[in-house]
Order: structure tokens, then sequence, then C-alpha cells
């Protein structure tokens, strides 16, 4: 005899004693994930924090401009928070951007630590002669590859922005149980209804006509 679905009895017995265990591994990615959100929460605060720090150094931000690479960060970041991208937790197509996004501000927060720690350490040395000592290229270098890390984010965020759109509005209420309720989709809905109806109308006036 087969069961709903074309599943006979054996194997729904089969899914019932693995089901346990799915749900649990399905509670463990979750956890995961949103652990990986908080740490990317952290470590946006605390490279911003670093970034505060930098940019109040006029020498260093005239010769380097930080300023704009604060700006670069602060609008990737803002844009992210824009589209609840961290509140996505069951899309595919975009979870390698999210793991992507995690692991350079992993990296950015490090490179950041150790220059504000080098900016600090020259200002207790020599408070007179810090301005100049912290103009060298060993300090240029780390700046670099600071920057370099904020490219790579600000390029992510833009590639993301230009599809992230279609995923997240593919069609209303697709993906309801992974994104926040968006209002427009009670619009959409009423609007593909009232489009349908004028379509049906104008179909029959025409055959009427004719």
């Amino acid at each position: 005899m087969t069961a709903t679905n074309g599943c006979n009895h054996e194997e729904w017995d089969t899914y019932y004693k693995w089901e346990p265990g799915l749900a649990s591994f399905q509670q463990k990615a979750q956890e995961d994930q949103n652990h990986m959100f908080l740490q990317i929460d952290q470590n946006d605060i605390y490279a911003s924090q670093c970034l505060v720090k930098l940019v109040k150094i006029d020498s260093l931000d005239r010769v380097y401009d930080i300023r704009s690479g604060v700006t670069d960060y602060d609008e990737s970041m803002h844009f992210l928070k824009q589209i609840n991208f961290y509140q996505v937790v069951a899309e595919p197509s975009v979870w390698h951007h999210q793991t992507a996004i995690y692991q350079l501000l992993v990296d950015l927060c490090g490179q950041l630590e150790e220059l504000v720690y080098i900016v600090e350490s020259a200002f207790e040395f020599s408070p007179e002669h810090a301005e100049q000592m912290i103009l060298n290229s060993y300090v240029k270098w780390r700046w670099h590859l600071c920057k370099v890390v904020i490219e790579d984010i600000k390029k992510r965020v833009d590639d993301l922005s230009k599809d992230f759109g279609c995923w997240a509005r593919q069609s209303p209420g697709e993906y309801g149980d992974i994104f926040p309720p968006n209002p427009l989709d009670q619009e959409n809905k009423t609007d593909a209804s009232e489009v349908s109806e004028i379509r049906g109308l104008t179909h029959f006036g025409a055959v009427a006509m004719n």
C-alpha cells in the first residue's frame, strides 16, 4: 500500500526515526548562523571604533585620506543593515556573501587593531614626535592593508546590491519565512487581482462588440 507523496509506510517510518536528528541539525545550523551574525555586528562596532581613532589624527588623515576609507566602510555597512541582510537564514544565494563579509570583517579588525596599537604606542613613546613617527612607510603599508579590505567589502556590497532585491522580491510572499514581512506584498497582490479583473472585463467587452 502506498502512502502520500509516493512513499510507502516503511519509508515514512524511517523518516520519522530520522526527524528528531534532522531537526537538531537544523537548530544547530541556525544557532551557528546567528552566532556568526552576532560576531559580524560586534566586529562592525569594533572596526568603527578603530577607524574613529585613526581619523581623529589630523596628519594621518591628511596624508592617507583615512576619512574616505571611513566613509566607504560606513556606507557599506549601513546598506547591509537597511536591507536586513543579517536576518536571512535560509536563502542559499546569499550565504556566500554573508560568509565573505564575515571573513573580511575579521581581517579588517585585525589590521585596524595593529595600526591603532602602532599609532597609540607612538604617542606614548614620544608625544612631541608622534606625528612624524606615524608617517613612515610601515604605517603607510599598514593602512594600505586596511584600505584594501575596506575596498573588498565595498565591492562585495556593490555586487550584492545589484542582485539582492531580486532574491528578496522574486515573488511576493515566496520568502515569507526568510525575509521580514513587506507591506508591499499585500499591495502587489491587490494590484495583480485588479489588473486580472480589468483584463477579464476588457476581453468580455471585446467579445461582446464582435
